[in-house]
Order: C-alpha cells, then sequence, then structure tokens
C-alpha cells in the first residue's frame, strides 16, 4: 500500500512541479508587463515635458512670461488696492488679463500664445484623464507650471467662455492643475456686473465684446 502511494506521488511530482513552474512564469509575464506598461506612460508623460521646452510652446510661454514681467508694476498695483472691495479687483484684473497681458484684438495680441500653451497642458491633462500617461511624471515636471498659468490666466477662460457660450472651455486644465480655481468665472462676472463695464474694447477702456472672439 505504501509502495503505491508513493508510486502515486512520484507520478504526480512532475505535473504539479510543472504547474507551479506555469504560475511562478506567469507571474513574472504579468509583473514584467505592468512595469513595461508603466515605462511607457513616463515615456508619454515625459515627451510634454519635452514639448513645453522647445519649439513653438517654449516660445510661446516664453512670450507670456516676458508681458508679465513688463506689466508686474500694473499687476502689483492692482492687487494693492487696499481701500478697494474685492468687485473692483476682480474686475481690474480681468481687464488685466484680457487687455493688458493678452492684448486681445491688438495687432500684437499674445492669444496665440496662450493657445499654444493652453493647448499642451490640455493635451497633458486628457493623456493622464485617459490613463495613457503617469500622472505624478506630469505633476513632478509640469505641475507648477500649470497651476501658475491657471491661477494667472483663468479670466480669460471666463472671457472665451462667454464668448463661446461654452462652460467646458479651460475644464480639464483647470480641473487638473488648479481644482480650486474651477468656480472663480462667478466671481469675475459678478464683479464685472456690479462695476457697469461695457463690452466695447479695450482701447476704450472697458472689456471687449466676447462675440468678437474667433476660436483659433
Amino acid at each position: 500500500m505504501a509502495q503505491e502511494t508513493s508510486k502515486r506521488w512520484t507520478e504526480l511530482l512532475p505535473a504539479w512541479i510543472q504547474v507551479v513552474a506555469l504560475i511562478v512564469t506567469g507571474v513574472f509575464a504579468l509583473v514584467e508587463y505592468h512595469s513595461h506598461k508603466e515605462e511607457i506612460k513616463i515615456q508619454r508623460a515625459l515627451e510634454f515635458v519635452s514639448q513645453l521646452n522647445a519649439g513653438e510652446v517654449l516660445n510661446a510661454h516664453t512670450a507670456l512670461t516676458l508681458q508679465e514681467q513688463q506689466k508686474n508694476s500694473r499687476f502689483q498695483e492692482i492687487l494693492s488696492g487696499n481701500k478697494t472691495s474685492q468687485d473692483k479687483i476682480n474686475a481690474a484684473y480681468y481687464r488685466f488679463v484680457v487687455c493688458d497681458l493678452l492684448m486681445h484684438g491688438g495687432d500684437h495680441s499674445l492669444e496665440p500664445s496662450f493657445f499654444i500653451t493652453n493647448g499642451l497642458l490640455e493635451n497633458a491633462a486628457s493623456c493622464v484623464n485617459h490613463g495613457l500617461c503617469d500622472e505624478q511624471t506630469i505633476r513632478d515636471h509640469i505641475g507648477h507650471f500649470g497651476k501658475n498659468f491657471v491661477r494667472t490666466y483663468y479670466p480669460y477662460f471666463c472671457f472665451l467662455r462667454a464668448a463661446w457660450k461654452d462652460a467646458s472651455i479651460g475644464r480639464d486644465v483647470v480641473s487638473f492643475f488648479s481644482p480650486s480655481a474651477k468656480d472663480a468665472c462667478g466671481n469675475f462676472e459678478e464683479a464685472l456686473k456690479n462695476n457697469h463695464m461695457s463690452f466695447s474694447s479695450c482701447a476704450s477702456g472697458s472689456i471687449v465684446n466676447p462675440a468678437a472672439v474667433v476660436k483659433p
């Protein structure tokens, strides 16, 4: 009896060893697959980092940065309005972004630079949201830049939403890079209304007509 049992185990043992070997091989293959998948996601994310620092995207956000530096004194003047209501500050900043920073409607408008920069950030956010790019890599290398961009130019997102009657404009970029700012358009709209700001042109000292904005 013992001899038969021993013989049976001897026959079964190679099969069990083969099964275990297959399982171990499968586990290693799965780990390697996931590791390779993550590497691809990281590489895709790094492509956006490279794009931000080269070619037309670099030229675009460099132009915006230079303009911000040149207009910094006006920016500080708006923020330092201690005796001014928050509504007036919001209305002034709205006009500052649309007219002074981006020079909407002017011969040297920086709106194309805005669209190019925003396009890169929008694509990066979309890549992460669709599970194609590594989120941490994007946040580590582009996160700070994206957050500052959204906070600086948020009034222009509001301006475009009014112009094109599309509340989804900039939604993905804002949600990904600066989610705390997502409801700010209501504040700017209220500020403009309370300060009786008309929509004619930057040159006249008021805000341009959003309906005149053409999608790029």
